[in-house]
């Protein structure tokens, strides 16, 4: 008896030791973005947010929107990243209270426009990798964001970028 009551036991309290508080989170950032193709660079800028959730303190799910506020000149033509989305899977190597890494891994819809020749819209695998600080001090839930994203490699042409990004847990 004394054994069934202790597996009764340890078979309750296994799950609420390992469970991890499910926190939504929000993210508002800028990401300097360059577009490359046969030798050649061009660098935009881009506005974006996500809506996530972490499930588990080594896991999070992601949905990105991304729009482009700056151009750049090729030729007499202007290069512009318009709007885009992503889905991602975060798994993430916490590392203390305030610090944690996570790779990405996702997919990107695009929609490129060149001045006089119009717009045309792709998509691909998005994979990168960034580190995130939310002080566990700070009652708001508030952080920061550090990450490089490779959003497209197809025929060529790679787009990748650096974004900044301010992170509000909830």
């Amino acid at each position: 008896m004394k054994h069934l009551v202790l597996a009764a036991a340890l078979l309750t309290a296994t799950p609420v030791a390992l469970a991890d508080d499910p926190q939504g989170f929000y993210t508002l950032g800028y990401s300097y973005a360059s577009l490359k193709d046969s030798g050649t660079t061009l660098n935009v800028s881009l506005l974006g947010g996500s809506l996530g959730w972490q499930p588990l303190r080594w896991l999070g799910l992601e949905a990105n929107g991304f729009w482009g506020v700056s151009s750049a000149n090729l030729g007499g033509y202007d290069v512009k990243i318009n709007s885009g989305y992503m889905a991602s899977v975060l798994p993430t190597l916490p590392l203390g209270e305030d610090w944690s890494f996570y790779a990405r891994l996702g997919y990107m819809h695009a929609r490129i426009s060149v001045s006089e020749f119009g717009a045309g819209s792709d998509h691909d695998t998005a994979y990168g990798v960034g580190a995130q600080w939310v002080p566990h001090w700070a009652s708001e839930q508030m952080g920061a964001r550090l990450e490089y994203t490779q959003y497209y490699h197809k025929d060529g042409l790679t787009i990748d970028g650096v974004t900044l990004s301010f992170v509000q847990r909830f």
